[in-house]
């Protein structure tokens, strides 16, 4: 077990227990880790794999796909600033951000570690590898951009991710980082939850989130491996169904019902739907938000 931050090396202690999880919080930089750390065998086996279901309602023709905002914003921002050439999606899925970065004129290559939808993209005519990012092998200086989507609370060693990262990227090449922010209003309100109330806490999900970060530790870290800083910007919280069922209560009362884990249940719910749509309400009084995209340089 690591008692001290992954990012800053301070000392660290526990922050709370999720779905029998320890997770840990670093009293300087603000990081949240699981500790200890799953093992990458557990993670490919029980959470990533076909068994598992991992993300198996996704689109199986791209063709029928519309880009999202965020992949319209990131399109947009490159298409802005002339940034082209050969870009890499790093936890691809089924490949729909490459699908509409390919159709905008990209040289298109990802990387996923689930089969199903490694193999979905592959038979949309994507150059996809099937694995882990530093089993793909690329060459130096090889990518022009690369897109982290909301991947790098995944793995295991942020830092060694990132160096990889450096290594298949040209000098002042561009890589764009998605990932949830614990330092904003959602965030903030169910942890207030959990400490107060012993609610479950819908904005950490371990095991698939190793590691959850805020905008100040990422951009800490990514300085610390060789990047510059470009560009933020914030997107709302997840769907409201995404979040009452990220507090697996429903599963719990489902395993032992009683009128305990009912009523428990309900006013969770409750209490959840009301904060939810109270704190959507006030987000264009905020500057930052729950979705974080950020932009840096190498």
């Amino acid at each position: 077990m690591k008692n001290n931050c992954h990012i800053c090396n301070t000392a660290t202690s526990f922050f709370m227990n999720k779905d029998g999880y320890d997770l840990y919080k670093c009293s300087n930089c603000e990081l949240v880790y699981m500790n200890p750390l799953p093992l990458q065998t557990f993670l490919n086996k029980e959470v990533y794999s076909l068994e598992s279901g991992y993300q198996g309602n996704k689109e199986n023709d791209l063709s029928k796909t519309f880009p999202n905002k965020k992949t319209k914003d990131i399109l947009k921002f490159l298409g802005k600033n002339k940034i082209k050439g050969r870009i890499l999606d790093v936890g691809c899925s089924n490949g729909e951000f490459l699908y509409h970065a390919k159709k905008r004129g990209f040289e298109a290559y990802g990387v996923e570690l689930n089969s199903r939808t490694a193999s979905i993209a592959l038979k949309n005519g994507l150059n996809v590898f099937k694995g882990l990012l530093h089993e793909a092998r690329f060459e130096n200086d090889f990518f022009d951009i690369i897109f982290l989507g909301d991947i790098i609370e995944h793995v295991l060693s942020p830092r060694d991710f990132l160096h990889e990262c450096k290594r298949i990227l040209k000098n002042s090449g561009t890589i764009i980082i998605s990932t949830p922010n614990l330092d904003c209003a959602w965030a903030k309100t169910t942890i207030f939850f959990y400490k107060t109330l012993g609610i479950p806490c819908s904005s950490v999900t371990p095991p698939h989130h190793t590691f959850q970060f805020s905008g100040k530790n990422l951009d800490m870290l990514m300085m610390q491996t060789g990047f510059i800083y470009t560009n933020k910007w914030f997107y709302k919280q997840p769907r409201l169904m995404y979040e009452l069922g990220s507090l697996h209560l429903l599963k719990k009362y489902k395993a032992n019902k009683n009128i305990k884990n009912l009523v428990f249940m309900i006013f969770s719910f409750i209490l959840y739907t009301l904060s939810y749509f109270a704190v959507a309400s006030t987000r264009s009084f905020r500057r930052k938000d729950f979705g974080m995209l950020s932009i840096y340089k190498k």
